[in-house]
């Protein structure tokens, strides 16, 4: 992972933590709740994004004829391809990424795992911090905590000052989430959002009527670095679910285009027929004579 990457995950992991203690004090939630809440919000997220960017090519690409390879279209519509290439891509690449960051950001805030030590995790050491008087510690008031919700503006005009200035408190002695339920309710959710988005590829890729335009989107999408904060399973699940729907659209498209190439020599052969049938050649020859 190169270092840019590492500290935009670790600014959303950070926001997002600051995000969800406000349920941990108010609610009384066990790390594990927090994770299936926060995994629920970025799966209303995910069929959000989806259902608007399908819905916004519907008419674009509801016209579209698949064309060879070796076509080369007028200009003006080399240029509304290309249009149609970048909108595929980035709706192909925003859902990819909701599903990397999420994956990553989960990890950031609840994994207890630093290469081969356990450790506490960083929203366990942050609420254990936020109950400590030493001075190393950050003590974190409502009013702070607060300021991280959506509603934070309304919350800070209207609540009572005593509200505001209270010092919640969680008992951190035994919180924690293990490992192996950490890995397994990411994996549920991974599989989840990949079916999701195995469904909208079809749609997405239903607009690139050429196999260059869709191995296009498809290296664009594969070859981000961004995938490289995945495990190695998830990476190839990725990749094959990715894969396997640009290749039966590039089936498609060369099957199409191959069909109009073989309609079109049974006209121009049965024209020909027809012609030599009602004695074309003989009349020409008998001109000629």
């Amino acid at each position: 992972m190169n270092a840019n990457a590492l500290f935009l995950i670790r600014d959303h992991s950070q926001e997002t933590m600051y995000s969800l203690v406000p349920f941990l004090l108010l609610d009384s939630l066990p790390l594990g709740d927090s994770l299936s809440l926060l995994l629920a919000q970025r799966n209303k997220a995910l069929h959000a994004l989806v259902e608007t960017t399908s819905s916004s090519r519907n008419d674009k690409t509801r016209s579209t004829i698949p064309y060879p390879i070796e076509s080369a279209p007028e200009l003006a519509t080399r240029r509304g391809r290309r249009k149609i290439v970048r909108e595929v891509g980035d709706s192909l690449r925003r859902s990819v990424q909701l599903l990397v960051d999420t994956l990553a950001t989960c990890r950031a805030i609840y994994s207890t795992k630093t290469g081969d030590e356990p450790t506490q995790s960083r929203i366990h050491k942050f609420l254990v911090d936020m109950q400590s008087d030493t001075a190393d510690s950050f003590p974190i008031t409502s009013a702070a905590l607060i300021s991280h919700l959506p509603s934070a503006p309304i919350l800070t005009l209207y609540l009572p000052e005593q509200i505001k200035s209270y010092t919640p408190y969680l008992d951190t002695e035994n919180l924690s989430l293990p490992v192996d339920v950490l890995e397994r309710k990411l994996g549920v959710w991974f599989t989840s959002g990949l079916k999701v988005l195995d469904t909208r590829i079809v749609d997405w890729l239903k607009g690139l009527i050429n196999a260059l335009e869709v191995d296009e989107v498809r290296r664009s999408v594969l070859d981000g670095s961004t995938l490289h904060v995945l495990a190695p399973k998830e990476r190839e699940a990725l990749r094959v679910t990715v894969e396997s729907r640009c290749v039966k659209r590039m089936n498609e498209v060369w099957s199409s285009s191959l069909q109009k190439l073989q309609d079109g020599f049974a006209q121009g052969l049965d024209g020909a027929l027809l012609t030599l049938a009602k004695g074309g050649p003989q009349a020409e020859d008998g001109e000629s004579l």
